[in-house]
């Protein structure tokens, strides 16, 4: 039976399969446990997938599974996680900027007994100070608007405990935001603090517009609040007309007014409120359809304990 498998999603990544290969073997060879590695060709145009089947006619435990096109980080890492037979899965990156190294704690972790063990990236080497303020003003965001936080820090480099994964599986999202999910499922982690490596070889997939458009997705994925927004608004806008319509009567008992401009204002203040409130109402029903057809499960369950035989 195989206890670990490592799933590594790749794209144009030629340069670095056979680097972070044989780091990823070292590392499992040292945890002493039965494994596997499975790279998932996510649509690459270069010799991505012959580099994998070099290294396969060597290693008997290495899978490769190609995607028919580009279809994107996150639905790779799926499409692996749902290929895996490992009773743990460790999930992380081809460019080595997610160190192997770490694997064998990930692995002690796991073997203590946590079903999910996150990795938390404290600093990335060679990283722009751009993208690094980018990345904490993600993470405060998404913690902001949403009700299931994720730690600053936390990407997809992390192990999966069989049981989280057959979770994930089951919810079948086919726009996936997999540390979402993870965070969502509610399985307490066990957090690993870990420095990121820089890129190994080549450049990176994913540009700033891809990094957006992925935070643009989450946000979306995990937070209602988007859709409440406009009855914020409608609210707002109540309050200012009451607090309007008290300085026109006052206003208007000085004289100090303009013919027509009272009704005017207040008139175009209570139907903007009505307008703003009737789209908040419709963004929840909108809100309720969308929580309704991701497939989530009511509940998640923990693994039931053994009794207390201690005497």
């Amino acid at each position: 039976m195989t206890e670990i498998s490592v799933v590594i999603p790749a794209h144009n990544e030629e340069k670095n399969i056979a680097s972070t290969f044989r780091e990823v073997q070292s590392a499992l060879e040292n945890s002493a446990a039965d494994w596997e590695i499975i790279f998932v060709d996510d649509g690459s145009r270069d010799g991505t997938a012959a580099a994998v089947r070099s290294l396969m006619t060597a290693c008997s435990g290495i899978r490769l599974i190609q995607l028919a096109r580009n279809f994107g980080h996150q639905a790779a890492l799926m499409a692996g996680l749902s290929a895996a037979r490992g009773q743990a899965v460790i999930s992380m990156d081809c460019d080595l900027q997610h160190p192997p190294r770490y694997i064998p704690k990930m692995i002690d972790a796991w073997r203590a007994g946590y079903l999910v063990v996150d990795m938390e990236r404290e600093r990335t080497i060679g990283i722009s100070k751009t993208k690094h303020m980018l990345s904490v003003g993600f993470y405060r965001l998404i913690n902001l608007l949403s009700s299931v936080p994720i730690s600053e820090g936390v990407s997809d480099f992390r192990l999966l405990d069989r049981i989280v994964v057959e979770q994930l599986i089951k919810i079948n999202d086919p726009k996936p935001f997999i540390r979402g999910l993870v965070a969502w499922l509610g399985f307490k982690p066990k957090m690993i603090k870990y420095t990121a490596d820089e890129r190994r070889f080549g450049q990176p997939s994913y540009t700033l517009r891809k990094s957006m458009r992925l935070a643009q997705h989450a946000l979306l994925s995990l937070s209602q609040e988007p859709l409440r927004f406009s009855i914020y608004v409608s609210v707002g806008l109540f309050l200012l007309c009451f607090v309007y319509l008290a300085y026109v009567i006052v206003a208007s008992l000085t004289g100090n007014v303009v013919a027509g401009w009272p009704s005017i204002i207040v008139s175009v203040l209570i139907l903007g409120g009505i307008q703003l409130m009737s789209l908040g109402v419709l963004g929840e029903y909108v809100a309720q359809i969308f929580e309704r057809t991701r497939n989530l499960p009511a509940y998640v369950t923990l693994p039931e304990s053994p009794p207390n035989t201690q005497a």
